[in-house]
């Protein structure tokens, strides 16, 4: 399938326009998450009033994608894998919340909250429970880090 990178799959990739999300979940590594764009869309409108068109990404795991709104504006959607411990979502939920706190100069997504001000609304598909997420989207070019050259993946490592 053209966008989608080699075996090693070591860098994010945009699916191609025209695939859905539900298409490019088949192609995961590991089953991800089950849910069509219909419904995602739909929770994305109810819990965080937010529309859009939406791009998959590739990912091992969960199901990543790109919203990019009628204002133009881009956001990360990220549906974690339904096996995902609730503990580890947390931390990660808490570790991005500490950078913007203490270090907001970092270039690092940030957590938008939903309209009840959690970072995090829980949804069921196809009777699996299913963790949703959004972050501020940001811009740049993905660093295939198999060919990286050691300074530039070194600076990357400092920031």
């Amino acid at each position: 399938m053209a966008g989608l990178r080699s075996a090693r799959r070591s860098a994010a990739v945009l699916i191609p326009p025209g695939e859905s999300v539900s298409q490019a979940s088949q192609w995961a590594v590991s089953s991800a998450p089950g849910i069509t764009d219909e419904q995602l869309k739909s929770i994305l409108h109810e819990h965080w009033g937010l529309s859009g068109e939406l791009q998959a990404l590739y990912a091992e795991r969960d199901l990543n994608t790109r919203l990019q709104t009628p204002q133009g504006t881009c956001l990360l959607v990220k549906v974690s894998h339904p096996d995902t411990d609730l503990a580890q979502l947390d931390f990660q939920d808490r570790a991005i919340q500490h950078v913007a706190l203490n270090a907001p100069e970092l270039p690092v997504p940030r957590l938008i909250p939903s309209h009840s001000g959690a970072c995090r609304v829980a949804a069921q598909s196809d009777n699996r429970r299913l963790q949703i997420r959004v972050f501020s989207w940001l811009p740049g070019t993905v660093l295939p880090l198999d060919k990286a050259a050691p300074g530039p993946a070194s600076a990357t490592g400092r920031v």
